[in-house]
């Protein structure tokens, strides 16, 4: 779960986009994980008030829902949104991550709270085996810190 697999939906996006040259930049005002990825809260609500499923994934590899883009990005206006039109928080990725588990790694504390508030499971395991908490502790915080200060970096 690295942070490049934002740049990977991002890509499949602006393909998508090449693929409909006739919409251009409608489609991606249009596209319902385009504005959640941009964290383009406003826009988010507008389409979920037209009856968009806040639960169905994207269609790429990773196959993520909404919930999970704006909480591994740390939207967290985005995710409160969503949990609003009743966002499952316990919805797992391809490779069994959660939305819990992605705003933990990434270090999200507003969008960690927000999804515990709202039921999400904190105890759920990926495919790996790995829980939010465990994601968490994998994050190499304390790795990259310690690289950060040989290097002559100061607090």
């Amino acid at each position: 779960m690295k942070r490049t697999a934002l740049g990977t939906l991002l890509i499949f996006l602006v393909i998508g986009c090449a693929t409909f040259p006739d919409q251009g930049r409608n489609y991606r005002y249009n596209n319902f994980y385009f504005q959640v990825a941009q964290g383009n809260v406003e826009r988010v609500r507008e389409i979920l008030r037209t009856g968009q499923n806040p639960n169905i994934p994207e269609d790429t590899f990773d196959q993520m829902t909404p919930l999970m883009i704006a909480s591994k990005e740390g939207h967290h206006n985005v995710v409160h949104v969503l949990l609003t039109y009743k966002a499952n928080p316990n919805l797992k990725s391809r490779n069994g991550h959660t939305a819990l588990m992605m705003a933990a790694y990434n270090r999200y504390p507003k969008v960690v709270e927000y999804l515990l508030d709202a039921g999400a499971d904190p105890n759920l395991k990926s495919e790996a085996g790995h829980t939010a908490l465990s994601e968490i502790q994998q994050s190499e915080k304390e790795t990259i810190i310690h690289l950060l200060k040989s290097k002559g970096a100061v607090e």
